[in-house]
């Protein structure tokens, strides 16, 4: 008898590290987060952050989530040879049971992490065609489609001239898919908005964001609303900046940049593929296929919340349009635009597939329209790039904010004095020398009466000094109904 359930024991041994060993190795489970950039550029990793502290806090006892972010990460968003030696150094310090990875850095390299460290579970954001590993998922980053496409339909009806910024990094396919989704949505509020795409030609520099940015303002005056791809939130601040609007991405940029500039973000929400992957390794049940992946449905990719300045019309079309995408009831693919692209080449509609295949080619949708696309050979940043402002950039948090400026009172005015006689000088004392005559002293003027008004309305106040204030912020002009749709 007791041989016999010693084998059973033996068996549920082999079993388990079949599996890994990992669901019954220790409690609470370790897991590692590797981030390609600091958790203060409110963006794609400050996404990432706020997930974390949000899951952790949801799994007090079960697990514990450690980041750590990955600097020898190269611009171009490559993982050399520095960055393979830290991020394993990373995995075993922390002998983590599952290493989530945030960037397509991390993705082309972590098969070979899983080789050195056979019995744990690794997760990377970017889908590659590589080797299967049965320890490895890749690809949860899902994509971006349809929050970008609601921000440009946000975007367009929004705009007074009709002229849109777009700052992007890379000629990369990814970044060119939620460009042409974004694309699609300001088509589709407004066929008449023109779109002016300008590339940081860098990954990673906020000083080339920010260079892009206020290069492209300069070059067409008339944009009066910027959105952008990036890791950092400095296109918005450089939108606030110079007193225009911007759409943001990542997290809820409105967080980060003062006052309601900024109209809506479109944002990644990773706290589901974190318990996704996490329940699974504790359970067991740990798999790579199918491919999970973030998306509006799943509550992965969704909207933030509006700015007050959008008008009420504008927020119940575009969560109308939202609710559509999600139920399918609504398809995004589907644009005159897309004419040429599907398999049958008059169609206006293209499968998911076919959409990522434009981008994949290069193609940016638009451009026979008559879009301005502006890739040019990225930005000089030989030339200083003008540090943020307060209070645009709200991300500094200064020990004492410089307070709002305070009109103070209008004084009243001061009455005018009466002329006083002039007196008289005081004789000089005798001397030998005659005493002058006094000189005539001079009369005095009488104060000249004011008007008497005709009439008994009271005399008007003074008219006080105009109050400094703010430039106020444009806004939304009335809907056309030639430019924009009925949902």
């Amino acid at each position: 008898m007791k041989l016999f359930a010693l084998l059973i024991i033996l068996s549920c041994m082999t079993i388990s590290m079949m599996n890994g060993g990992v669901e019954s190795a220790r409690v609470p489970l370790q897991v590692g987060l590797a981030y390609t950039s600091p958790v203060n550029d409110y963006g794609w990793t400050y996404a990432y952050e706020q997930a974390r502290l949000q899951v952790q806090q949801e799994y007090a006892g079960r697990a514990n989530l450690t980041y750590r972010v990955i600097s020898t990460v190269t611009a171009a968003q490559t993982c050399e040879a520095d960055c393979f030696a830290e991020l394993v150094a990373f995995q075993q310090a922390g002998d983590f049971d599952l290493l989530i990875t945030s960037g397509i850095a991390f993705s082309y390299v972590i098969n070979n992490i899983s080789a050195i460290f056979p019995d744990r579970y690794f997760v990377t954001s970017a889908r590659l065609t590589i080797t299967p590993n049965p320890n490895v998922a890749h690809g949860y980053a899902g994509s971006m489609d349809s929050p970008r496409y609601l921000t440009g339909a946000t975007a367009a009806l929004w705009t007074r001239t009709g002229q849109l910024g777009y700052i992007t990094l890379l000629r990369q396919g990814q970044m060119l898919r939620q460009l042409n989704a974004f694309i699609l949505g300001a088509h589709r509020a407004n066929p008449y908005a023109r779109m002016n795409v300008k590339s940081a030609g860098v990954f990673g520099s906020p000083d080339a964001d920010r260079k892009a940015a206020q290069t492209i303002l300069s070059l067409n005056p008339n944009i009066d609303l910027l959105s952008w791809q990036s890791l950092y939130v400095d296109s918005s601040i450089v939108a606030c900046e110079a007193g225009i609007f911007s759409t943001g991405y990542g997290s809820d940029i409105q967080t980060v940049v003062k006052g309601d500039s900024v109209l809506v973000s479109a944002m990644w929400v990773p706290a589901v593929a974190f318990r996704y992957y996490i329940n699974m390794v504790i359970n067991g049940t740990f798999a790579n296929t199918p491919i999970f992946t973030l998306s509006l449905p799943n509550g992965g990719t969704d909207l933030s919340t509006f700015s007050k300045v959008v008008a009420n019309a504008t927020k119940e079309s575009i969560l109308r349009l939202r609710s559509g995408l999600i139920a399918g009831t609504e398809n995004m693919y589907c644009s005159p635009l897309l004419v040429g692209y599907a398999a049958d080449p008059t169609s206006q509609c293209v499968t998911q597939t076919e959409f990522a295949n434009i981008a994949n080619a290069g193609t940016i949708l638009g451009v026979r329209e008559g879009y301005t696309i502006d890739w040019g050979m990225g930005v000089d940043l030989s030339v200083p790039v003008s540090p943020r402002t307060w209070p645009c950039d709200q991300s500094a948090q200064p020990p004492t904010p410089p307070p709002e400026p305070t009109p103070s009172p209008t004084p009243a005015p001061t009455p005018r004095p009466t002329p006083s006689p002039t007196p008289a000088p005081t004789p000089a004392p005798t001397t030998a020398r005659p005493t002058p005559a006094a000189p005539t002293p001079r009369p005095t003027p009488a104060p000249t009466p004011r008007p008497t008004p005709t009439t008994c309305a009271p005399t008007p106040a003074p008219t006080p000094r105009p109050t400094p204030r703010p430039t106020p912020r444009p806004t939304p002009r009335p809907t056309p109904s030639r430019y924009y749709w009925e949902i």
